[in-house]
């Protein structure tokens, strides 16, 4: 026993340290205190005997409160039982002083796993507890504020957000967040990049860096922004930026203020709309007012009240009902009613009391005016003076009414129909040409008169007439009081309104029966006209086919007898005869060439009946080029000089017909040149009257105006020194105009001849 004594007072003295600040002990198994350093008997202004060999529950530290007894005695029979307890409380110190401490209750064990000891340990943390629960405090406070400053931007109308200098979003409230999405269709979230917002709208994209990157620059500023909503309707945006500085005093973020001040500036805007308006309806000279939606008057132009002599008070609301004539009052308020309810444009025609008693007619007129969502926030009104016109009907009314008392006695069958298309009136022509009584009559023109074979065509045209306005006209047969039809020729015209509404249809009908016979006897001669034309063109080719048969036949006896000709000169030659015979001969072969060069081109005439040349573009250049060619002899030989000037340079038109057209007018400038001048020749193209036209121009012999009447007849020469078969000129002639152009010519005698052939088109 005394050598276990002695064990435990040396394991005390092991853990005995003074020294030490914190509160160390021990404890008996059951609680007893054995042992306690210096620093708590000091903290508790107590001495060893005060608390050694009693319950540790029941001493100073610890007897100040019921709760914690049990508390320290529950944590003991847990240590006892060999657990490590640990916890933080309070104990109590000299004069009534609290500290926090970690206490901590360990069990020691025997080698048998028994737990003979309880080392009680406090160590005094109230500093660090009390700058955690100030730290706690500050942080409690901090999102106290914070929750404050969320709560006061989410309570604000106004749109608050803010970023970093990084442009990512740190701050927004609700209203903000909600209004992005409606304007950009993009939810804003925490740390989101400021150019995300606007990634669907590019156009907004160079603006919105702007202004943010001028508030991280360290600038204050309010500016103001139109932008469309995802419904397509416009609002204004009053933008306020406030930098944000860190500790430092150095820019670390920039929040943005938004207020949506569409409904002032529309406000605005509106208010001037209304002046520009009032200022308009003092000038006009009609009669303004405008109304609130639910009808009711709130303006009328100076020109209103002058008319009635009230005063500006007496015509707001229901004032003006009290101006209208009692007879026109209740068409006009429900005209007005329906307008109300349906929106529609209002208009009515009523009498208008002035301030001498007078009633005059007016015409009432009102549209709506709408906002952006398309609701009605006004009625804009006039009432225009149309008495003079209503008279002027009543006049006219009078007239039609004279009118319809003379049209009985005209030779035509006259008619009038209501705008619906129901006819109520016939003058007595109808009655006496249909043997119809009047009663008949009154149930319609087109049921009862018609032949049944124009029944149907009369009723669609006459009732597309009533439904478009247009003019109603038709060639259709009606039946006679003897049951024969005859045909009428019906006209009818619409009675319009200044507003283009009819008024009435007015109509005719007028016997052509005869004329109609007529007619059919003439399409009968022109079908014979017809027949008659297709035999003569029957004829025609086959005087072409006689004169292309004939060229022909012709030919082959020719070419025989050129050829004996020849025979017989070399002949004649080698037996050297007399110069007589051979020029005989030679007269002969000139004949003999004159003649197949008559029948070759009789020929090409005939041909130009039959043949269709393909159409190609043509090179003006390129053609000349060759027609040159074969002219080259003739031309060195009269020592022609030849200009061209081609302004067109291409053509679509049969190669094989422009060759010939310039051949022909080429070569007469060079045969028929002035024998006293050098030829001077001048081909071109020019356009007039976007057709192309070719000059061939000369200054050679030239025609009198007898000469030029007979220049394209056939087998005509004018000069007769040159060699020609008279068929050149007519030929090309009979080309142009048959592929639709014409050819002119202007001349004048020893002045020289311009050629003009136009193409077509």
């Amino acid at each position: 026993m005394e050598s276990r004594q002695l064990e435990n007072s040396e394991k005390i003295s092991e853990i005995q340290i003074n020294a030490v600040y914190q509160f160390i002990g021990l404890l008996s198994p059951e609680g007893i205190v054995v042992e306690v350093n210096q620093t708590a008997l000091f903290f508790a202004g107590l001495e060893a005997d005060d608390v050694i060999g009693k319950p540790v529950w029941e001493t100073y530290w610890w007897n100040y409160s019921e709760e914690v007894q049990e508390q320290l005695k529950h944590a003991i029979a847990n240590a006892a039982s060999g657990k490590l307890i640990r916890y933080e409380v309070e104990v109590r110190g000299e004069k009534d002083k609290r500290i926090t401490v970690d206490f901590s209750l360990e069990p020691i064990f025997d080698t048998h796993g028994n737990v003979i000891w309880i080392l009680p340990e406090g160590r005094d943390i109230t500093a660090q507890k009390y700058e955690q629960e100030v730290k706690e405090l500050e942080y409690q406070k901090l999102q106290a504020s914070h929750n404050m400053l969320k709560s006061i931007i989410n309570s604000t109308s106004d749109l608050i957000g803010a970023i970093d200098s990084n442009y990512n979003f740190t701050l927004f409230n609700d209203a903000y967040r909600k209004e992005i999405h409606k304007l950009f269709g993009v939810e804003v979230a925490q740390g989101m990049k400021m150019h995300q917002v606007v990634k669907n709208h590019p156009e907004y994209l160079e603006d919105a860096l702007s202004l943010w990157g001028n508030a991280l620059s360290g600038d204050s500023f309010t500016v103001t922004r139109m932008y469309h909503h995802l419904e397509g309707y416009p609002v204004y945006y009053e933008y306020t930026f406030n930098p944000i500085y860190d500790q430092e005093g150095k820019v670390s973020g920039a929040v943005q203020v938004i207020r949506n001040q569409t409904e002032r500036i529309m406000a605005e805007q509106e208010i001037k709309d209304m002046n520009e308006i009032v200022l308009l309806a003092e000038v006009i000279p009609q009669k303004v007012w405008s109304s609130k939606p639910d009808g009711k008057n709130d303006y009328v132009n100076n020109r209103f009240l002058t008319y009635t002599g009230l005063t500006f008070e007496q015509m707001m609301g229901a004032g003006w009902e009290k101006m209208v004539h009692p007879d026109d009052l209740p068409k006009a308020l429900q005209k007005w009613v329906e307008s109300l309810q349906t929106g529609k444009t209002y208009e009515v025609e009523y009498r208008l009391r002035n301030k001498d008693g007078e009633y005059l007619w007016h015409l009432g007129r009102s549209i709506p005016m709408r906002d952006n969502k398309g609701e009605i926030i006004k009625w804009m009104g006039t009432a225009t003076n149309i008495h003079k016109r209503k008279l002027l009907e009543q006049a006219v009314k009078e007239k039609v009414e004279e009118f319809e008392f003379l049209i009985d006695f005209i030779p035509h069958i006259v008619w009038k129909a209501l705008p619906d298309g129901e006819v109520v009136f016939y003058n007595k022509q109808w009655f006496k040409f249909t043997g119809i009584s009047q009663e008949e009559g009154a149930k319609g023109l087109w049921k009862m008169s018609p032949h049944p074979e124009d029944r149907e065509r009369t009723l669609e045209a006459w009732n597309k007439s009533v439904e478009t306005g247009e003019n109603y006209h038709i060639e259709h047969r009606i039946a006679g009081k003897d049951g024969i039809y005859r045909w009428m020729q019906s006209r009818a015209l619409p009675l319009k309104d200044h507003q283009d509404n009819i008024l009435m249809w007015y109509g005719t009908a007028t016997d052509i029966h005869d004329e109609k016979n007529y007619l059919e006897e003439l399409v009968w001669i022109q079908k014979q006209l017809h027949e008659r034309n297709k035999e003569l063109t029957r004829i025609n080719v086959d005087l072409d086919n006689f004169v292309y048969t004939a060229s022909h036949d012709l030919r082959t006896p020719i070419l025989n007898l050129a050829s004996l000709l020849s025979l017989l000169q070399e002949e004649l030659e080698a037996k050297e005869e007399e110069d007589t015979p051979t020029a005989i001969l030679n007269m002969m072969k000139q004949s003999i060439d004159r003649l197949e060069k008559t029948i070759n081109e009789l020929s090409e005439i005939a041909k130009l009946q039959k043949e269709k040349e393909n159409i190609e573009e043509v090179s003006f250049q390129e053609m000349y080029e060759e027609v040159y060619h074969d002219l080259k002899h003739m031309i060195e030989k009269t020592g022609a000089e030849v200009h061209t000037d081609f302004q067109r340079s291409h053509i679509y038109y049969p190669p094989k017909h422009l060759r010939s057209v310039l051949y022909n007018l080429f070569s007469n400038a060079v045969k028929y040149a002035a024998p006293k001048r050098k030829p001077l020749i001048k081909i071109g193209t020019h356009t007039k009257e976007n057709k192309i036209c070719l000059t061939v121009e000369d200054n050679g012999l030239g025609l009198d105006k007898r000469q030029q009447n007979k220049l394209f007849q056939m087998f005509t020469r004018i000069h007769t020194h040159v060699e020609g078969t008279g068929v050149g000129l007519y030929m090309i002639k009979r080309i142009v105009e048959n592929n639709g152009g014409n050819i002119s010519v202007e001349s004048e005698p020893e002045r020289g001849t311009t050629f003009t052939v136009c193409f077509k088109a």
